[in-house]
């Protein structure tokens, strides 16, 4: 927000600091100074503070609410504007008619005839290029001028053109397109806040529309000034692609109850500076009335928030100065109402802010506290989860997150814990009634919708909870399931060993489940094994149920307590280079051939790097496998060596 420097003294006459410092109080009361400019106006030297302001400062976004800030850290009086404005009963009622009164908080507007459209006075013309905002005659110019001093816009409609029938509603495709002041013809959304005379549109919330615009030969007028819903307004400038100075104000929280004050001292500057008469009473239709907020608050607790010395006195000047009504005061436990246009304001805490806003945040001590380091009570489930998330992403496989609630048949599918269904009390969906028994039936379902959005590979995981009754007790656990779309079960089975190693785990078994769930295939089901521990299920699905893939799950609690028991170990450090061999292994079918590597290689850890099975082969009773292994701080012959002696044939 730009404000001229004179013009603050203006509001302000008792304002003796210069330039530089009232840049600085800025400053210290949470306003940045992006640019001080020093500008020429009116004949004389001047300056331009441009200020970066909060977006829940509406009140900010005019020179009136900045000229109250600085009224408020100086304890000095703020001069409004003097206007001698009488509305007069006039028998005639403008024919407005607001239809949606959910985007329109409140509007005023009141018409004058035999104005005089001319150029503006220089004065004027000057102030507003200082905004970057062009002089178009007196009539426009007043109503931006009002805009920048007091954050609400305007629009001027010509009667003669338009009529006194103007309509503020919502546009629900009867109108396709406006051309706006600049000649610019832009499509019309939907849901645009616009106002019509009945036939077609003539102007949108932010910016207006050719059809009504004043020219030299206006002489009639209807003027409206409007607070509307912003997060409409902001919808609406985007989706046209057009930002105006209106646009920015009206896109936030302005209060409805501020209109009138900057209402009636437009209509007496147009009267004043373009001549006319009023000949209607004034419209004002108020559909969102601002609650009064009365808000208790103690006086003793800002200073121990700020840590420094605050009078009680002081407290009550600065919020006086900034506003706030003072209802009740006693012990310096008062009672205030918020100010007009300070709908940021909602409790004690926001009135602390506002008092040591006004202190200065320079004056707060800037010494750390010293404070003891407390024990660190996350529980190491949540470290847990948070790095084997991380692992999986790396090595390219898709997070997902799914409810908690499925089908009942499905959820029967996919359990393989053997738990009752919990059903839940009204749904939020009937057609999801019950708690899900394993993350297995998530997946499954995510890959449904993935294939039909030929979304390819399909590799996924979630990390959640699931939920089932054991003799007749509700119990959970956290549950980590992986499912890649295909037959290729070894694919996944590594990637599970990795990420066990990868925790601290190594002795992995697999064992044949003879009671899978039903969505596996009854033939590729194996139970997973850590130090003797079942931690979970692989398999393949079964296709009669379920498209072709392979999922794993894994118990995180059980995964948990084994890691919880691992003591920390330092890095080893590679001194010579890793030497990879591989070998063939003909087991039985029925042998497992984790056990079998791990007991090889179970006294040769201090030379040991890693392992992996790179292929296998199958025939009726044996299965014959590469073992890949890798050998660390040996030379090439001992490496051989070992290697041999380890897996000779």
């Amino acid at each position: 927000m730009k404000v001229l420097y004179s013009q603050l003294k203006k509001y302000l006459p008792n304002l003796t600091a210069d330039v530089k410092e009232v840049a600085n109080v800025f400053t210290i009361t949470g306003f940045m100074l992006d640019k001080l400019q020093e500008v020429q106006y009116n004949g004389q030297s001047d300056y331009l503070l441009d200020l970066e302001v909060r977006q829940n400062r509406a009140d900010l976004f005019g020179v009136w609410g900045l000229a109250r800030e600085l009224s408020a850290y100086y304890k000095i009086p703020l001069k409004y504007p003097e206007y001698n404005l009488t509305h007069l009963t006039q028998d005639y009622k403008l024919p407005i008619t607001v239809k949606d009164k959910n985007a329109v908080k409140r509007v005023m507007a009141v018409k004058l005839i035999d104005v005089a459209i001319k150029e503006s006075p220089s004065w004027l013309k000057e102030y507003l290029s200082l905004y970057e905002i062009n002089s178009v005659n007196n009539l426009v110019d007043l109503t931006n001028y009002v805009m920048i001093e007091t954050a609400h816009s305007s629009h001027v409609f010509d009667t003669d053109l338009v009529g006194d029938s103007l309509i503020w509603e919502i546009n629900n495709g009867q109108y396709k397109t406006m051309t706006t002041l600049n000649g610019q013809e832009i499509e019309l959304p939907e849901d645009a806040l616009i106002i019509t005379d009945g036939k077609r549109p003539l102007s949108l919330s932010f910016i207006g529309g050719k059809e009504d615009a004043v020219s030299s030969t206006t002489t009639k007028i209807i003027l409206e000034m409007a607070v509307y819903n912003g997060t409409l307004v902001r919808k609406n400038t985007k989706a046209a692609k057009i930002i105006t100075e209106a646009g920015s104000r009206l896109e936030k929280t302005l209060d409805p109850q501020s209109i009138p004050q900057a209402f009636d001292w437009l209509v007496s500057l147009i009267l004043e500076h373009c001549g006319g008469q009023l000949v209607s009473n004034v419209f004002d239709e108020y559909n969102q009335i601002t609650q009064e907020i009365t808000i208790d608050v103690d006086l003793g607790k800002v200073q121990q928030v700020a840590g420094i010395e605050i009078s009680y006195e002081e407290s009550k000047t600065y919020l006086t100065n900034l506003g706030f009504t003072i209802l009740n005061d006693s012990e310096n436990k008062i009672t205030v109402q918020r100010p007009v246009n300070r709908l940021d304001i909602e409790i004690e805490q926001d009135v602390f802010e506002e008092i040591i806003r006004m202190k200065g945040f320079d004056k707060i001590p800037s010494n750390y506290l010293t404070t003891q380091v407390v024990k660190d009570i996350t529980p190491s489930r949540i470290y847990l989860i948070d790095n084997i998330t991380e692992y999986l992403a790396s090595i390219g496989l898709d997070e997902v997150r799914s409810w908690v609630l499925v089908d009942q048949e499905t959820n029967k599918l996919a359990n393989s814990l053997k738990w009752d269904l919990i059903k839940v009390t009204n749904s939020i969906n009937e057609e999801v009634p019950t708690l899900r028994q394993s993350i297995a039936v998530s997946l499954l379902g995510q890959m449904t919708t993935y294939k039909k959005n030929y979304i390819t590979p399909i590799a996924l995981f979630e990390i959640g909870k699931v939920f089932g009754k054991k003799d007749h007790a509700y119990t959970e656990f956290s549950s980590l399931a992986i499912l890649e779309e295909g037959n290729d079960i070894n694919s996944t089975k590594l990637k599970i060993e990795s990420l066990l190693r990868h925790l601290g785990l190594e002795r992995i078994e697999y064992t044949l489940e003879n009671e899978p769930p039903l969505s596996a295939h009854p033939k590729t089901a194996w139970r997973i094994i850590v130090n003797t521990k079942q931690i979970g299920i692989i398999y393949l699905t079964n296709v009669h149920h379920f498209d072709l893939a392979a999922v794993a799950e894994i118990n995180l609690d059980f995964i948990d307590e084994l890691t919880s028991t691992l003591e920390a170990t330092s890095s080893k450090e590679v001194t010579q280079k890793i030497v990879a061999l591989d070998s063939n292994v003909m087991l039985p079918a029925s042998e497992n051939i984790t056990s079998f590597i791990l007991k090889k290689l179970e006294t040769i850890t201090d030379n040991l790097w890693s392992w992996e099975i790179i292929d296998e082969y199958k025939n009726e009773n044996n299965v014959k496998y590469t073992v890949r292994v890798n050998y660390v701080n040996l030379t090439d012959p001992e490496a051989k060596q070992l290697h041999s002696t380890l897996f000779a044939e």
